[in-house]
């Protein structure tokens, strides 16, 4: 196969990247993005034909959506997308008269369309055979976790998902309970030898009782293994941290290993949790954040859950961005519930309990 690049010329700029963090994932040490600067603009230009490979994407854009399409491409896609190369819009027509070999997939990353989107140009290229695809749904789909910077209200109305059928809904309720008094009975002497532990080391009450909102808002008491100091909140409500010197060390092995998760069982037995689903935050945390991050209390939709696919990419949230990605992360799971993505948030938990990679 003849394979053609997207080259720039010899005084193209060669713009660093910072790569996008991706959770597992070792990242080099530096990489690079070659763009064409376009003439008479000063960001981005127009790309050479692309390589008639499956894996080829095409970005139409010159702003931070289109170098940020591009970065992911870089970083998050592994072996399964290459990035063919990025171009303007008003460039686009004179690459699909060129009559090159066209990418497989062209992504739009346009920061404001009014008077610059392509539709005639990117029609053409549809019925060329090629996958026309908007930033944000490109971006989902390569980083696991919805764009929130480029998520408009019309689109959380429009878009598919975020809608369960109710026979999932009973389906997974079942599979829960059945799950939960499972693990209860197998767990029991883990439980049992942690609340000694707890006991020996700082005293009673070995269980932690805190006040959560479930699902649609409802608040309720949430059961953990106490794994801080009885004084860890004399000054008020605080969230805890990766380094946090509140937790005593028993706690700290209990966390890493998410053995003080265990008694939220007792929780999804009752109604009030799931195995997987969002993280359950505290009602004056919610009040807070829901006028600091958009579209956060979206995550009461859905049962709370002991883990999730925020948790097992994010961890610990110690701050307004770490919360913001694992709203990100959330609402990709609310979106596009499965049962496979049930089962691989279920496997990556026990992977972290087996390695103690928890927080």
């Amino acid at each position: 196969m003849n394979r053609r690049s997207l080259r720039a010329p010899s005084e193209a700029k060669t713009v660093p990247t910072a790569a996008p963090r991706r959770p597992g994932v070792r990242r080099p040490r530096s990489e690079t993005l070659h763009l064409v600067p376009p003439a008479p603009r000063t960001s981005f230009p127009a790309a050479s034909p692309a390589p008639a490979d499956k894996r080829a994407v095409l970005i139409v854009g010159q702003g931070p959506a289109a170098v940020r399409c591009a970065h992911n491409v870089i970083w998050n896609a592994g072996r399964r997308w290459r990035l063919a190369g990025v171009v303007s819009p008003d460039k686009l027509r004179e690459l699909i008269a060129s009559g090159a070999p066209l990418p497989r997939r062209c992504v739009v990353a346009l920061d404001d369309r009014r008077g610059t989107l392509p539709v005639d140009d990117l029609v053409a290229l549809r019925f060329r055979g090629v996958e026309v695809q908007e930033a944000a749904s490109f971006l989902e789909e390569i980083t696991g976790k919805l764009p929130l910077s480029m998520i408009r209200p019309a689109d959380l109305a429009f878009a598919p998902g975020f809608r369960l059928p109710r026979w999932k809904l009973r389906l997974k309720r079942i599979c829960d309970q059945v799950l939960a008094f499972l693990l209860l009975i197998v767990t029991a002497p883990v439980l049992a030898a942690a609340a000694a532990a707890i006991w020996l080391e700082s005293g009673a009450p070995v269980l932690f009782r805190q006040k959560r909102l479930g699902l649609y808002g409802r608040p309720f008491t949430m059961l953990k293994l106490r794994t801080m100091r009885q004084d860890a909140e004399k000054n008020g409500p605080q969230f805890s941290s990766a380094d946090d010197d509140r937790v005593t060390r028993v706690g700290r092995f209990l966390r890493r290993t998410r053995i003080d998760e265990l008694p939220q069982l007792w929780n999804v037995l009752r109604g009030e949790m799931s195995l997987v689903g969002p993280r359950p935050e505290r009602p004056e945390f919610v009040e807070e954040l829901d006028g600091l991050i958009p579209y956060f209390t979206l995550r009461t939709t859905v049962r709370p859950g002991i883990t999730g696919w925020a948790q097992v990419n994010e961890g610990y949230a110690s701050s307004l961005d770490t919360l913001r990605e694992k709203l990100a992360y959330d609402l990709y799971y609310i979106k596009n519930f499965s049962f496979r993505l049930e089962l691989l948030v279920l496997f990556r938990t026990v992977a972290t309990v087996i390695s103690g990679r928890g927080v």
